[in-house]
């Protein structure tokens, strides 16, 4: 019993800290068991949003409520759904712009053989790789039994983009941005490798990126994580990836070749992580690479994977007296004659163990074409946001 209130803890713990619902795999010893002893974990929150110009005014309350069971013969079940009533709205469809009133997010099947290093998932569940992140509808396998090296397959028929502050439902390719060319309903494929270099700080990613009717990206990740001194760790990247289109609609626009030149680097200290980066696009950009996920450090990339793009940017995070967190990016996106300028801003204060608060902001200017996978482009506009949550 003791044991089971301590794992309860550290899951709590981990909630707050934004990692993803993982059970203690130790076996059950039963399916019986496995269900039994599963874990049962949420959130109720309070989110206002204030919004200047075109983007939307709200407030609601958000709410989720998950299962996982244990592990026996290599097999666990889960299940996820998430309920988000309007409190207010400042014109009408406010709400609907930003949120959705209820989703399943989660509902797998996922199996793992500890001796043959092999697993798989395969429902609706999270997916954290480069091009395919938040949750997905679909399957995904991996194997690391090589020393060093570890293979991985995706296939997501449909994405849900699902936080307390924006929530999409699931949607297939091409739904997400607007100023879009048609759909896709086959999902998106995504095969990696990942080999750490022996005997030095160095991980290489080649991967190949496919969504049938839009494009093809081959691409390859390097990273570095050199330390400098006992608490200073020198983070780099470098990302390259070739974008071709495959929709004969949009080849035109993509005839001269698209794709990623991506490096970014910084220092992890005890307390504080510093970096920039560069994003470049050539004339055929990577329009649509985006639209299941991606990692930059920014929450709306509208425009840094757009035709002929160069996208300079510095971001800055701090975790101060255990119970503070500060986050902070800024960037600019220059496309030939115009440029998009992008910033927020987020403090994160967790006052007792479980509730988390804070308040955040981010601003976009944006007088371009550029596609967005929040709704249509509003041009200009600034979000303030103020959240408490509670989890267990």
């Amino acid at each position: 019993m003791k044991l089971r209130k301590l794992v309860l803890v550290c899951l709590s713990i981990g909630l707050m800290q934004g990692a993803d619902i993982r059970l203690n795999d130790a076996p059950a010893n039963s399916f019986q068991d496995a269900f039994e002893r599963g874990l049962i974990y949420g959130h109720a929150g309070l989110l206002f949003q204030q919004s200047i110009d075109k983007a939307p005014t709200y407030g609601d309350i958000n709410l989720s409520l998950g299962y996982e069971s244990r592990r026996f013969m290599g097999y666990k079940f889960g299940a996820e759904m998430w309920l988000i009533p309007k409190l207010y709205e400042g014109v009408a469809n406010d709400f609907r712009k930003s949120q959705t009133y209820f989703e399943m997010s989660q509902l797998y099947a996922d199996y793992y053989n500890q001796y043959e290093r092999f697993g798989g998932t395969i429902g609706r569940f999270r997916m954290d790789e480069e091009w395919i992140t938040h949750f997905n509808e679909g399957l995904s396998l991996s194997y690391d039994q090589v020393p060093n090296l570890s293979l991985a397959f995706a296939w997501s028929l449909r994405n849900a983009y699902i936080t307390p502050y924006f929530s999409q439902n699931y949607k297939v390719f091409g739904e997400y941005q607007s100023g879009k060319v048609g759909k896709w309903t086959g999902g998106a494929f995504y095969l990696r490798a990942k080999l750490s270099i022996p005997q030095a700080p160095i991980t290489l990613t080649p991967y190949i990126y496919l969504v049938p009717d839009f494009f093809v990206a081959p691409g390859l990740k390097g990273e570095l994580d050199l330390p400098i001194t006992k608490r200073i760790l020198f983070k780099g990247m470098i990302h390259l990836t070739s974008y071709v289109e495959l929709n004969d609609q949009r080849k035109a626009f993509n005839s001269s070749g698209g794709g990623i030149i991506w490096a970014e680097g910084g220092v992890d200290m005890s307390w504080i992580r510093i970096g920039a980066g560069i994003i470049n696009t050539p004339k055929g950009g990577a329009i649509y690479i985006d639209g299941f996920g991606q990692k930059t450090p920014f929450e709306r990339a509208d425009g840094v994977f757009y035709y002929n793009a160069t996208t300079p940017y510095v971001f800055v995070s701090a975790d101060l007296w255990k119970y503070v967190s500060l986050y902070g990016a800024f960037r600019t996106s220059i496309l030939d004659s115009q440029s998009v300028l992008n910033w927020e801003a987020r403090m994160d204060i967790t006052p007792i163990q479980n509730v988390r608060m804070g308040i955040s902001a981010l601003g976009v200017s944006n007088p371009t074409q550029a596609p967005s996978k929040f709704g249509q482009n509003l041009g200009s506009y600034m979000i303030f946001r103020g959240y408490v949550e509670y989890h267990f």
